[in-house]
């Protein structure tokens, strides 16, 4: 590791080290918001877990959609196995060292300088679509303005009753004790490295909803589509989410990096099901990485596409059921148009329990036990799952769940 990252991890470490020691997870609860002013017009945010005893650490997501989608994750019924899309971001972990991945205990060992309570500190990246992974320096970098300005803040808080009443001791006080009062307040915080200056205040969060696209096809295609028989089924639908069994590794790169970084593909897929008929009417896997706009874009095309054909073969439904926001947002104007209604609801039934199955057929592996899966055993699952695919490497053809997406297919 070159000298100018290990620098890096170093800061790092030592104000994760003294966050640690503070213990903000004892008097903030997960779904309080703290927002960081960044860059000029940038804002990160952080979510503090550990009160409610699971584990300590802290979430923060560096975009509006990363922490939409957390959220949304903490306050509805979103099935665990379906969790990790709905994590982006950089994970703070603080366990007992014996449930972390050794990849990760092996980096603490080189940046932490002792254990704190008999525990460690790991850091971990998720992306939408990949297992989490090591952290990129770009991402190195957001951690350590983000980690640095909450220490700021949580040692000024600590200070309170600890030295003598001031007039800012008790504006520092009265901020954190409006936050605690109110849940729809935020704590917002910015500090300024080159004049060693913090501000810290609380108030309702600005605006952190982000742009969330919509399909809409040709207004033909529409016109065809209004004509077509009415049914009173319900149907569910999903199509923008993952699954997490291991599909590949590859060289990841977006926009805002300047290196590639090896990540796990996990498997996406696509699910139709008629719940009044208690029918799947398609599910299909797709296994390339989207890395793209528009190869993401490419896919909904294809898939909405297809859809229109469904619904000519069976009429349109009564009612479309989808998991989250971004999935209701996506199609809100074409049910709209056909008069569908529309509904957002985190447990998809018929498909939750073929998911599930699907599950199981694959890994082998019970999605109870995955869910409480500690990372160790994490990382065994992983293993074994790669050294399975290395051996079928030359049998794809003769899986019928990873079969490759191609644009001239009928189906999904």
């Amino acid at each position: 590791m070159k000298k100018s990252l290990k620098d890096k991890w170093t800061k790092l470490y030592d104000v994760a080290s003294t966050i640690c020691k503070l213990a903000p997870w004892k008097w903030i609860v997960e779904e309080r918001l703290i927002v960081i002013k960044a860059y000029e017009g940038l804002e990160f945010y952080m979510s503090v877990m550990g009160m409610s005893g699971l584990f300590e650490g802290i979430m923060l997501c560096t975009s509006k959609s990363g922490i939409r989608n957390y959220n949304e994750m903490q306050c509805s019924r979103m099935p665990d196995l379906l969790g990790i899309n709905y994590q982006e971001g950089i994970l703070m972990v603080f366990n007992d060292e014996k449930i972390c991945l050794k990849e990760n205990v092996k980096l603490a060992d080189e940046f932490m300088e002792k254990r704190i309570n008999n525990k460690v500190i790991t850091f971990e990246s998720f992306v939408k679509g990949y297992l989490p992974s090591k952290l990129t320096e770009e991402e190195l970098d957001d951690a350590i303005l983000a980690f640095t300005t909450l220490e700021k803040a949580l040692i000024e808080f600590d200070r309170i009753g600890k030295r003598n009443k001031n007039e800012y001791t008790d504006e520092v006080k009265k901020i954190r004790d409006i936050f605690l009062s109110d849940p729809r307040n935020a704590l917002i915080l910015s500090y300024d490295e080159d004049e060693d200056k913090l501000d810290i205040q609380t108030d309702l969060p600005k605006d952190i909803d982000d742009y969330l696209p919509s399909v809409m096809p040709p207004q033909d295609v529409l016109d065809e589509a209004k004509e077509f028989k009415r049914t009173n089924h319900v149907w569910e639908f999903e199509l923008l989410n993952y699954l997490p069994i291991p599909i590949d590794e590859v060289n990841y790169k977006n926009p805002f990096m300047n290196e590639t970084i090896k990540k796990t593909q996990i498997m996406r897929y696509v699910i139709l099901a008629d719940k009044t008929t208690n029918e799947i009417i398609r599910f299909s896997p797709y296994d390339k990485p989207l890395m793209s706009n528009k190869e993401e874009f490419d896919f909904i095309d294809t898939v909405i596409n297809d859809f229109f054909n469904v619904l000519g073969e069976r009429g349109l439904p009564k009612e479309i059921v989808v998991r989250d926001e971004n999935t209701y947002t996506l199609l809100l104007e074409v049910t709209k148009e056909l008069k569908i209604k529309l509904k957002q609801d985190a447990l998809l039934d018929m498909c939750d329990d073929f998911l599930n199955g699907f599950f199981v057929h694959i890994t082998g592996e019970d999605p109870s036990d995955f869910e409480g899966m500690n990372e160790e055993d994490f990382e065994e699952y992983l293993e074994n799952m790669d050294d399975d695919y290395d051996e079928d490497d030359d049998e794809d053809d003769d899986n019928p769940f990873l079969e490759d997406y191609n644009d001239e297919d009928e189906d999904f």
